[in-house]
């Protein structure tokens, strides 16, 4: 009970600090982690890293380094994002698809606006499949639907803004049921049956008015739960106090342009599914704890040149070592005209937290005698690189190396028929180059490529490294064939990193293809094809993906 008090004096001590995360306005894109650029708002491409600005105007070719640059054309774009680019401004998007594989893409959201001070935006989304996936040469019927609903409202002050957003979403998916794991497991009830639900709540706010003195801040709490996993049938759950911000002060002078902190503090409470009173040992008990994470800095300009001057302090106060500290260093400016030269070293701490471990994958799985995962540390992450913008061309070429203590690592491997992830951590390291490039021909075909290699290392065994990817490349092009007719394509090739005894992920080739035709100014129909080499590959550790599918749909705004 101390301990539940001590973490909830911190977490009302923080709210009345600093944040407003504002999902309607502009949207911010980042090149290299680094220079954010602020674009006008327009609806996402099929690609959800690429921002395009109009029917009729080139791609902005702004680039991610993620090793898995592909998604889907349809389902990952978030509807949110998608509101405030609508034509005529209109205040409401609603998508459906239905694809061979019983896919579905359901997205629906509207936005009401109540005089010049208060607006909501309600948002509704389903997405998934049921389908027949081929498993050591047997028919695996396969399932995983995600749905979400969200509420965002928010009132502006003379001097404030205030805000509250409400999330619920619930995954349900089954595991692989191997028949030789029958009598070992309860099976098939707990492979079945997987049920995951998010719950967040979370109150914001921000100075609204120009001045040299400027804040955001937030406050709330998350909760996770997990039923059914394959070795506890009982529910599993992590509640996340939340709360934090930004506070910034503009200078008046010509070199140091602002000083500013961010904040953020996290407490993470277990369950009693997580404390078991027998057992092996200490590892079966999630220990509670707090993670406040300090990052001041400066910013500064230099004529042309721009730049970042700070350090990340990470604080822990369980399963971790205490301090974390890591720099926030970065640097931008031109050498010639059309070509600027670029460096960062980054770094901090993030939770092992159970929607950190959802990110990797959801096929994880709680196993009582398993050490409670610690914190990951990145010590550094040191990049540089140079972009270049001539004519229609873009080019963005880069190297790095990225040191990180506690990585987390899956160890899974559908093709060995392992159930669920699971996770190992141990220090890595990462040398890395890649490029980046682009070309519009006339706003007619725009072709963007990529190519990026990752050199991983491991403090003790290198077969924990199977799920990094040592080469991705890919290439995406779009067309428009005539007035309202667009076509897209695009193929991606990721190879896996063999560990020591030449144990090996098989690599993924993955094509795509959408046509979409705008039948009216307000209504669009697409057709999308997707693992059209019908490729098998790991959707998530331990998760075939489907074969080649398809999908036939139409969104409208009203």
């Amino acid at each position: 009970m101390k301990r539940y008090t001590i973490l909830s004096a911190i977490m009302l001590a923080a709210s009345n600090l600093f944040a407003q995360n504002d999902t309607i306005g502009a949207v911010i894109q980042v090149e290299n982690n680094y220079a954010p650029v602020v674009v006008k708002a327009t609806k996402m491409g099929f690609t959800p890293q690429i921002e395009i600005a109009s029917d009729h105007a080139p791609l902005n070719l702004i680039f991610s380094q993620k090793g898995e640059p592909f998604k889907r054309f349809v389902s990952q774009r978030n509807v949110k994002d998608v509101l405030p680019t609508q034509e005529m401004c209109l205040p409401g998007y609603a998508r459906l698809g239905y694809g061979t594989g019983n896919n579905l893409d359901l997205k629906a959201a509207y936005r009401f606006s109540f005089g010049k001070r208060d607006r909501l935006t309600l948002f509704a989304s389903m997405d998934g499949y049921n389908t027949d996936i081929d498993y050591n040469d047997e028919e695996w019927r396969s399932r995983f639907y995600t749905t979400e609903i969200n509420a965002d409202y928010t009132h502006n002050f003379d001097n404030l803004t205030l805000g509250v957003e409400a999330d619920i979403k619930n995954s349900v998916f089954n595991y692989m049921q191997p028949i030789f794991y029958a009598n070992n497991l309860r099976m098939p009830e707990t492979t079945d049956k997987q049920n995951c639900g998010y719950y967040a709540l979370l109150l914001k706010a921000a100075s609204n008015t120009m001045g040299a003195l400027s804040y955001k801040a937030y406050a709330g709490f998350t909760i996770n739960n997990r039923k059914y996993s394959a070795s506890i049938a009982e529910n599993i759950g992590e509640t996340r106090l939340r709360a934090g911000g930004t506070v910034r002060y503009e200078l008046a002078h010509e070199n140091l342009h602002n000083l500013g902190a961010n904040i953020d503090i996290d407490g993470f409470i277990h369950n009693s599914a997580l404390k078991p009173e027998d057992g092996p040992g200490i590892h079966d008990r999630y220990s509670d704890y707090a993670l406040i994470r300090l990052n001041p800095f400066g910013n500064l300009r230099f004529g042309e040149w721009k730049g970042r001057l700070g350090i990340h302090a990470d604080l822990v106060t369980a399963n971790s070592p205490f301090l974390a500290v890591a720099p926030d260093i970065r640097i931008e400016g031109p050498l010639a005209q059309g070509i600027s030269l670029y460096a960062a070293a980054t770094g901090g701490r993030k939770a092992a937290s159970f929607e950190t471990l959802d990110i990797l994958s959801p096929y994880w799985n709680y196993i009582p005698g398993v050490k409670q995962p610690a914190t990951v540390y990145n010590l550094c992450d040191i990049s540089a690189g140079v972009r270049t913008t001539i004519g229609a061309l873009y080019t963005n070429i880069y190297a790095g190396f990225s040191y990180t203590i506690d990585d987390l690592m899956p160890t899974a491997d559908a093709k060995t028929s392992i159930l669920y992830t699971k996770f190992i951590q141990d220090n890595s390291r990462d040398i890395y180059i890649g490029i980046d490039a682009g070309y519009d021909f006339g706003g007619i075909v725009n072709v963007e490529g990529n190519i990026r290699y990752d050199r991983w290392g491991c403090s003790d065994n290198d077969d924990l490294l199977m799920y990094k990817p040592m080469l991705t490349a890919g290439i995406k092009a779009r067309a428009r064939i005539i007035e309202g007719l667009y076509a897209n394509v695009g193929y991606t090739f990721t190879g896996y990193t063999s560990g020591n005894d030449d144990l090996k992920i098989e690599d993924k080739s993955y094509l795509e293809a959408r046509i979409s035709y705008r039948l009216h100014k307000q209504l669009n129909l697409f057709l999308q094809g997707n693992n059209l080499l019908d490729c098998e590959y790991e959707l998530y550790p331990g998760c075939l993906a489907q074969g080649a599918n398809a999908m036939v749909g139409a969104s409208i705004n009203f």
